[in-house]
């Protein structure tokens, strides 16, 4: 007899819907829950949500795709230890051994009774129930044993007796170690006690008391207190109030214990969980490092400042907070003095070395290094931080900052597991960070994506246009019959549709080379070059379109000078520079000069035309940017980058030098053999 398990779950594995659905019907009689799954990976995801008595994996015909499924489910934890069960067409002996070495169960024929599954399924099931039955009963064990083990630790609990009305308490040595106080210090009374817990906690404490004494029952509370050498602990007091014959309190006895480590953990992590809210929720760090230095202010630290590398090398401080109100004005003033990487700031000191830094008891001298001038030290004197935790942020791309914790008077100190907490919130603000910065990448890149395909459209369109109105009206002439007015006409409209063709051309030529740029495909086919031939062959070309703007071309050289070079690519360089000479440069005159330099050849191209903005200057050289309006010069914006990328690949450099209305220089130096 079959037992129905309905807590069981079996995993049915088929990328074909109809066996699926006849392995469904097959086990439903047993009523364990069904699940299924298209393939081994699909089967993995289910197991992120749940367990399963048993996998049947069906590979029909596919026996080795098959075997790769199942090699695969063997292999990941998750599914390791759970049952695997075969079906195939033919469960020959060789296959067998195989599912058998895979960590398989059995292997079955698909075209199986379904009497015969049933029972061999509901084996499983029934092991399946019977492990979690004993995993059950080994959790409730574990959980006696850690109740047991806690009552058999009781040497570490502290014990007290509180004597009514006297107020006279008699505390063990245990209790007194909770408290962080020596064996000889004298906890005689309930006024001892009281002097000893947190202001802040005092009230909630007397007000359990009064509870307990009130109701005559248990007693609770839990508080922080602050020992006479310093530090800060968390206590756990527990008791019961006792009754005299008439059903009066006559005092209280009860237990304590440390429970510092517990609390500062949860206060570590509910901080931790809160700064990653916070970091993940603003799209703008400044903003998003201000609320987290406001939140460690307010729970783990005094205050904390935030500093952020610069490009430069210095720092600016993005984030400023205090918990005390009346020192809000000064932690703000503490914006003005950044760290400064040229003198040993203590801030300086733990980017640079890459690790953090803890100052248990931050000294005077720790002091004046920090301080970066006079009135520096004088706000840090006001601050007075006394435990210092300096925390790089960094990723492997690259060094993002540092956050300074810092915690005033001599309560209470950080320790090694507020360096870990600091270091996790380090981490995440780092990838926050890099992440923010990605997501600028990527906005600036869909950003020339787009500005990119609206030239281009427009650019491709161009010379297709009256390439079209020439051919339409070609067509017109010929059906016309006018064959001498044709003839006339051709030679001009073949021409104004060949440059627009080559115009045409040209667009797509510079689309390849950048998909061969990005794929490292650029290639060079060096030869033996005279580079002022060529430069005075291709200065040619373009007479005829500088004459139709209005620019003279004026050539400076030295004679003949050889290197070896790629012939086509260096035209296509000067044909580059040339046309965005007289492009820019329109009814004024371009000067070309060819020279040896100390690396090997130079080239210079000089106009006097529109200029370059300041701040365009650093990045016309990349891929689809410009200097103008693409409203105004047309273009894709990569006839530089192309020629930055073929002179770099030749071994040489090229710069330019510009201001508006001043015209544009650019410099080309190239050795005279790449290297």
């Amino acid at each position: 007899m079959v037992h129905e398990v309905p807590h069981a779950s079996l995993l049915l594995v088929d990328e074909r819907q109809e066996s699926l659905l006849a392995l469904e019907a097959s086990l439903a009689p047993l009523g364990p829950r069904l699940v299924t799954a298209n393939s081994a990976e699909d089967a993995l995801r289910r197991f992120l949500h749940e367990d399963f008595a048993l996998i049947l994996l069906d590979v029909h015909q596919e026996w080795e795709e098959g075997l790769v499924s199942a090699r695969l489910l063997r292999e990941v934890w998750r599914s390791r230890s759970t049952p695997l069960l075969l079906l195939t067409e033919e469960p020959e002996p060789a296959r067998v051994r195989e599912a058998h070495a895979l960590g398989a169960v059995d292997c079955l024929a698909s075209s199986h009774d379904p009497d015969v599954l049933r029972a061999k399924v509901s084996v499983f099931i029934e092991l399946h129930q019977r492990n979690t039955e004993l995993r059950r009963a080994r959790v409730a064990l574990a959980e006696r044993e850690e109740r047991l083990r806690f009552i058999l630790q009781a040497g570490g609990l502290g014990q007290w007796r509180l004597e009514l009305p006297t107020l006279r308490l008699d505390a063990s040595e245990g209790c007194k170690n909770n408290f962080g106080l020596p064996p000889e210090w004298a906890l005689s009374s309930y006024e001892a006690l009281l002097s000893l817990i947190h202001p802040e906690d005092r009230q909630g404490m007397t007000e359990a008391v009064e509870r307990a004494l009130a109701t005559c029952g248990d007693y609770s509370a839990d508080y922080r207190v602050v020992p006479p050498g310093g530090g800060l602990r968390w206590v756990a007091a527990r008791g019961r109030v006792e009754c005299g014959p008439d059903g009066r309190p006559v005092g209280m006895v009860g237990i304590t214990l440390d429970i510092t480590e517990r609390m500062r953990g949860e206060q570590r992590l509910g901080f931790l969980s809160e700064a990653s809210r916070l970091l993940t929720e603003s799209q703008e760090p400044d903003d998003a490092l201000q609320r987290v230095a406001r939140l460690a202010a307010s729970s783990v630290a005094t205050y904390c400042l935030v500093d952020l590398l610069q490009e430069d090398g210095g720092f600016q401080r993005v984030a400023a907070a205090h918990r005390e109100p009346s020192l809000e004005e000064a932690i703000q003033q503490a914006r003005r003095f950044t760290p400064q990487s040229d003198v040993s700031a203590l801030v300086a000191e733990a980017l640079r070395h890459g690790w953090t830094k803890l100052y248990t008891d931050l000294t005077p001298e720790h002091r004046r290094r920090s301080a970066v001038s006079p009135a520096h030290l004088e706000l840090l004197e006001r601050l007075d931080p006394h435990s210092v935790l300096l925390v790089p942020m960094k990723t492997r791309e690259r060094p993002w900052g540092v956050i300074t914790f810092a915690r005033a008077g001599a309560a209470e100190r950080f320790d090694e597991g507020d360096m870990d907490m600091a270091e996790e919130l380090a981490r995440r603000a780092a990838s926050a960070l890099e992440n923010a910065r990605l997501l600028r990448t990527t906005q600036e890149a869909v950003r020339l994506r787009d500005e990119f395909l609206s030239v281009a459209s427009h650019e491709l369109k161009t010379p297709l246009t009256p390439l079209s109105l020439k051919l339409q009206a070609l067509a017109r002439a010929v059906k016309g019959g006018g064959c001498a007015d044709l003839e006339r006409r051709l030679p001009g409209e073949v021409d104004v549709m060949r440059r627009q063709v080559k115009r045409l051309s040209d667009l797509v030529n510079e689309l390849l080379d950048v998909s061969r740029i990005s794929s490292g495909r650029l290639s060079l086919a060096l030869e033996q070059v005279d580079l002022t031939a060529l430069v005075r062959e291709v200065s040619s070309r373009f007479e005829p379109e500088a004459e139709r703007v209005g620019c003279r071309l004026h050539i400076m050289n030295d004679g003949a000078l050889l290197g070896c070079w790629d012939r086509l690519r260096l035209e296509q360089v000067v044909s580059n520079l040339l046309s965005n000479s007289i492009k820019y440069g329109a009814g004024r005159p371009i000067h070309i000069q060819v020279g040896a330099s100390e690396r090997g050849a130079r080239l210079v191209i000089r106009d006097e035309g529109i200029g370059i903005q300041e701040e365009a200057l650093s990045r016309i050289f990349g891929k689809f940017e410009r200097a103008v309006s693409e409203r105004n010069y047309g273009g894709l914006g990569l006839g530089l980058y192309i020629t930055r990328q073929i002179v770099e690949a030749h071994g040489g450099t090229i710069r330019v030098e510009s201001a508006p209305g001043q015209g544009a220089t650019f410099t080309l130096e190239l050795p005279l053999r790449p290297g």
